[in-house]
This record gives C-alpha cells, structure tokens and sequence, in this order.
C-alpha cells in the first residue's frame, strides 16, 4: 500500500482511492471489511457516503484520515484529512471550547497567545463564540459537534470527514450542523459525510457513494441514486411518502 499528501496527475482531486481493502483476522478464519474500494473526491465537493451498518464506512475514513492501515491498495490526499467522530464527547480535551482549540494549536508549537487569537477567531467561525468559556461538556450535541469541528478548522485542515454527525442530534441540531457545512463549503473545505440518514443532507450533495459488505454499489448523482432501489442496500429512499398514521411506522 503507498499514501502521498500529493496529487500531481489530477490537481482538482482532494482525495483518490484506488483499490482498496482491508482485511480482519477472525477466530474463525479472516473477514474483508473493505474489498477493492475506488472513487475520488474533488476539491471543495460534498460527498455523502452511505450503507447499512457493518458496510465499511467506519473503516474506510480511518484509513483515509491516516489513522488505519489498509491491506492493501492506494491512497492519495491533495493535504491532510480530518475525521470528526461520531462521539463528539470523544473529541474533547479541553474545560471550555476555547481551551479545547487551543489544547491542538499549542500541542503543534504554536505559542499560546497565537493560539488564543486563532481559537478565538474560529469559534466566532463557527457560531461558539459566545460560549467560549462556558463548560465543554455541557454544550448541545450539536454544539459539541461544531467544538470538534473548531479544533479541526483551527489546524487547517482542507478536507474533513463527518462521521454520522445526525447521531443524536435533534431539528435544531441537524440544522446547525448543515448550516456548518453550507459555510465550510463556500469557504473551499472538502466535505466527506458518512450518515445512514440521507434525507438529512442529500439535497445539498454533490454526489452519493453506497457501500454494501465493503464494496461500492453505487457512485453518481445524487439525482441518479434516488432512481435506484436503495432499500436492497440496507437504505431508506427519502422519497417515499407519509400520508397517515399508519405509514409512520418501519416495517
């Protein structure tokens, strides 16, 4: 397997997968969580991967972000990539959000009034300026999510991975989080997003990538995708209606 942080044959591409795969030693024999993954992500696109639980997604971000080793196969990042995790608890290190930005730019030798301008200007970024010295883990999911955001943007990262930011989340939180996205993008950040829940984000992707049992079934429009029988690969269709009661309920 080789990495490189540069893209000389394709300058508009933030990240290339060619042939991917990783695979698990098992007490019963080996198990392929990834099996020859390929696709490519450009420059300042939204990208939502998808698939049922068990399909991948979880694995092929941490190799992405370089925090994994796959089996075998290429990886190629036009800069670093960061991976916000599903448990944004799990992200902070720091009492207060501004000490928690800060915590990531001292730790790579920025000296702390430096760190202190840079978080503070991230935060007014990303709408948490006015919390800034209030408790971490007191903030709202959603807060909590654009906190492990803020520690991301202030070590300037261009591309970041959202692992199933909708987790827990409620109306206001998810449109918090869109409205973050909405922002990084007209900023130029690449987006990749891994979610189950479509309907929460498709509209403003630039395209769907579907993994199933650590394969890519599907990689196109997002149009495209809402054609496809989605549910043979573990997805709800977010097009499909709710006209009474008796519709409002999984089956």
């Amino acid at each position: 397997m080789s990495r490189t942080n540069t893209v000389e044959d394709s300058k508009n591409i933030a990240v290339r997968v060619e042939n991917l795969s990783k695979t698990f030693k098992t007490y019963s024999g080996k198990f392929n969580a990834l099996d020859g993954v390929s696709f490519s992500v450009n420059k300042g696109s939204f990208v939502v991967i998808s698939g049922e639980n068990g399909s991948g997604k979880s694995v092929l971000m941490s190799i992405i972000a370089g925090l994994e080793k796959p089996t075998s196969g290429t990886v190629y990042t036009s800069s670093d990539v960061g991976l916000i995790l599903q448990d944004a608890d799990a992200s902070i290190l720091g009492d207060t959000p501004k000490d928690d930005v800060m915590f990531g730019l001292v730790s790579n030798k920025i000296k702390k009034k430096d760190a202190e301008i840079s978080a503070e200007n991230v935060l007014k970024r990303t709408g948490l300026y006015e919390k800034r010295d209030f408790p971490s883990h007191y903030l709202s999911g959603g807060e909590k999510r654009r906190l492990a955001l803020s520690s991301i943007l202030a070590l300037g990262f261009n591309t970041i991975i959202l692992d199933e930011p909708y987790s827990n989340l409620d109306y206001k939180g998810v449109k918090e989080v869109n409205s973050l996205i909405i922002s990084l993008l007209k900023d130029g950040v690449t987006i990749i997003l891994l979610t189950h829940e479509i309907e929460k984000c498709l509209g403003r992707a630039d395209k769907l990538i579907v993994l199933q049992s650590g394969r890519v079934v599907f990689d196109g429009s997002c149009k495209d995708a809402l054609s496809k029988d989605l549910l043979k690969w573990g997805i709800k269709n977010p097009l499909l209606s709710y006209n009474s009661l008796s519709d409002l309920f999984w089956e």
